[in-house]
């Protein structure tokens, strides 16, 4: 869940692609034929249904796991809803370039613990997700940056989130190990 452009999306399709790829990731190189980050993702309408595997390193176990990807649009809010209830874990989606996205986290948050008693127990596996943290922003380009890490991290610990990660779906960072400890989180819980 999250604002609408945030990069829900495309964290989930390169997540998608990479394990038709066994595990490959983005080529960051345009002409290599297995490039396949897309910059033109639709904007999502309504809820969109994705289901992956996942296989964890240094284990045999693997992890099937179902995502909702829904609509950030507020009118849609009504249709998307239905989709949160009896979930085991949510992905709480901001840019790390908008700080409007990061502030309607408490929103979001919000919306959700409302949608259902348990989740204000902490039943339900949060996770705190910074998208769009390009190689650029981690050389030290604040100029584009809007949500210092020291806020997210403080927003997360105390709204009960179990993971804050910032990730580049675009350029590969802390990809695979956000879903990975993910996996662990939720065999650790279920």
């Amino acid at each position: 869940v999250g604002d609408s452009g945030v990069g829900k999306s495309s964290l989930l399709n390169q997540l998608i692609i990479s394990n038709k790829n066994k595990g490959n990731p983005i080529r960051k190189n345009k002409d290599d034929e297995n490039y396949y980050f897309d910059n033109q993702i639709k904007k999502t309408i309504g809820v969109d249904f994705k289901r992956t595997t996942i296989s964890l390193e240094k284990s045999d176990i693997k992890v099937c796991l179902d995502f909702f990807d829904t609509s950030g649009d507020l009118n849609y809010l009504d249709i998307t809803k239905s989709y949160f209830y009896n979930v085991q874990a949510f992905l709480l989606v901001y840019d790390v370039n908008s700080m409007e996205s990061f502030l309607n986290c408490k929103y979001w948050l919000d919306h959700i613990n409302n949608l259902n008693p348990k989740y204000q127990n902490n039943d339900l596996i949060k996770i705190l997700i910074g998208c769009k943290c390009d190689s650029n922003i981690l050389k030290g380009d604040s100029n584009r940056r809007a949500v210092p890490m020291r806020k997210a991290k403080k927003f997360a610990k105390q709204n009960g989130f179990v993971l804050f990660y910032e990730t580049s779906a675009k350029d590969n960072i802390n990809f695979k190990e956000l879903f990975e400890e993910i996996c662990l989180e939720l065999i650790s819980n279920y």
